[in-house]
């Protein structure tokens, strides 16, 4: 009898325990292994950016590959369609479609559009300060957000938020905010494909005539 009784009071204090678990735990356990997982992907990206005054957009098609290799396609808006940007772990190669022309900076390989990739998310998330995890709940759905400090100077970009689908666990949504907390730039993140296989050569450098 006393031994029934020992065994139910272990599973109780069990059970209590898990009941003290926080809320979301699990699923920013996932998040945090899904982004440490993080290989390669494909994705369609809309680009917000907010300024003083004038709001801009575009949309580029995103190729990434770890640690630090991607491949940017713009789709619009028309008088930058076609325009590719390749950082192959050495240097920049940028196409320019309109002049047929590519030039290419070495030993670079910051641009205005790399601090928007989940991959350079997951660079920020793993090697800088402690990041604050949070649910947030649109209507029916439910998202991960993870926000993390940019590393740098720019008072424009301070912080990112990055929002993932908690059912489907992919990034759909980042946020850069500047040092006051506003948005300056929003990216949605379409057709998310995780860990997707790539073709080595869509990272190489190429000559205008070839394209």
């Amino acid at each position: 009898m006393k031994k029934f009784r020992l065994y139910i009071l272990i599973i109780l204090i069990i059970i209590l325990a898990q009941g003290c678990s926080k809320p979301g735990e699990d699923d920013f356990s996932k998040a945090h292994k899904m982004l440490s997982g993080l290989e390669s992907y494909t994705t369609t990206a809309e680009i917000i950016i907010r300024g003083n005054k004038l709001v801009g957009s575009y949309i580029v098609k995103q190729h990434f590959k770890y640690p630090d290799r991607y491949r940017l396609e713009t789709v619009s808006p028309d008088d930058k369609r076609g325009k590719i940007t390749i950082y192959d772990g050495y240097g920049i190669w940028i196409y320019n479609p309109q002049i047929n022309q590519t030039y290419t900076m070495e030993n670079f390989k910051e641009v205005e559009e790399s601090g928007m990739f989940p991959g350079y998310f997951a660079k920020n998330l793993f090697s800088g300060e402690e990041a604050v995890y949070d649910i947030m709940r649109d209507g029916e759905a439910e998202y991960i957000t993870i926000k993390v400090l940019i590393p740098g100077t720019n008072p424009y970009r301070k912080h990112q938020i990055l929002y993932i689908d908690k059912e489907k666990m992919i990034p759909v949504k980042m946020e850069v905010l500047d040092s006051s907390g506003n948005t300056t730039i929003t990216v949605y993140y379409r057709d998310f494909k995780y860990n997707e296989e790539l073709d080595e050569d869509i990272f190489k450098r190429m000559v205008a005539e070839s394209l």
